[in-house]
């Protein structure tokens, strides 16, 4: 079943099959993800892909600056052919959501995503409502926010994605193949129900972590609190990431159990977006040898 949704989610998109293995993962954990690149490399495409192969209802939202939070959520109104009040859901209501260009709303409107990613509910007045399982957010952004009209996310939110995917540009040969078209095969579902989805979850949860994995894992988070280079390190969220994401990494590379080869892959996706650095000026490069640096201070256990 792995196989096959990373065979049909290669049709639909020409870049890392990493890339695609690690959407995977934060998928079976029910994680959302942000894609984070310039525009015209296919985010939006990529999101498309992902949401077919997995199956489910699938809803798009376009971000734009007049977005309003109802626009998302839903509103309450009433209805004058009862005489009553009746609640519309928005959007939100769906089991994969693209947020498409989530940086071009303004702050209002992206905190009312918040409670849905946390939560997996939305309070419409003063009504709570409980989202689809599973419910998945795929948003894109660009990352060039000093862009007019593009608004940067708030630390909490950012928080609240499982991992990030900077895309960049594709290689000479990529590239050739997007232009032409070549690529363009049609991708299948592949999850028949939402059942199927959830068996997959179930699955990854069961994979075996050792204790001193879980130590292992607490030492990075930790070591990323009192860097030097880093202003604000991990939270205790991001370490729940990094275990649910490396359970999945294991099972999709075929095992019942964690090693710490799995960990040191997945750490890079969880944490680079999250924390803050003391030069801002820092590029996608030098992040991530910074955090291969502090992961390459922790003893790894011997297991």
């Amino acid at each position: 079943m792995i196989n096959q949704l990373l065979h049909e989610q290669q049709k639909g998109y020409i870049g890392s099959v990493y890339d695609l293995k690690m959407i995977l993962c934060a998928c079976l954990n029910y994680g959302h993800v942000l894609l984070e690149g310039p525009p015209g490399l296919g985010k939006t495409k990529l999101a498309n892909t992902i949401s077919e192969t997995l199956g489910g209802t699938f809803n798009r939202i376009q971000f734009t600056p007049d977005l309003l939070p109802s626009d998302v959520t839903g509103i309450k109104f009433f209805h004058p052919g009862t005489q009553s009040f009746e609640i519309k859901q928005g959007p939100i209501f769906t089991n994969v959501l693209l947020a498409d260009e989530i940086n071009r709303a303004t702050p209002k409107t992206q905190s009312s995503l918040l409670q849905a990613m946390q939560e997996q509910q939305v309070t419409i007045d003063d009504t709570t409502f409980k989202l689809p399982d599973p419910f998945i957010v795929l948003a894109t952004q660009n990352p060039l926010d000093h862009q007019q009209g593009t608004f940067q996310l708030p630390e909490a939110q950012m928080d609240r994605f499982m991992i990030r995917i900077f895309m960049g540009y594709p290689s000479f040969e990529d590239e050739i193949k997007i232009i032409s078209g070549h690529y363009q095969e049609r991708v299948h579902q592949v999850l028949e129900s939402t059942e199927a989805f959830q068996a997959l979850r179930q699955q990854t949860n069961e994979i075996f972590c050792h204790e001193d994995l879980y130590k292992y894992i607490t030492y990075i988070v930790h070591q990323t609190r009192t860097d030097q280079e880093i202003i604000q390190g991990l939270s205790p969220r991001a370490g729940i990431h990094i275990v649910g994401m490396s359970k999945a990494f294991a099972l999709i590379n075929g095992r019942d159990y964690v090693i710490p080869d799995d960990v040191r892959e997945v750490v890079p996706y969880i944490a680079v977006h999250r924390m803050t650095y003391r030069n801002a000026r820092l590029s996608e490069g030098d992040k991530l040898a910074m955090m291969n640096r502090i992961i390459g201070e922790i003893d790894v256990p011997a297991l």
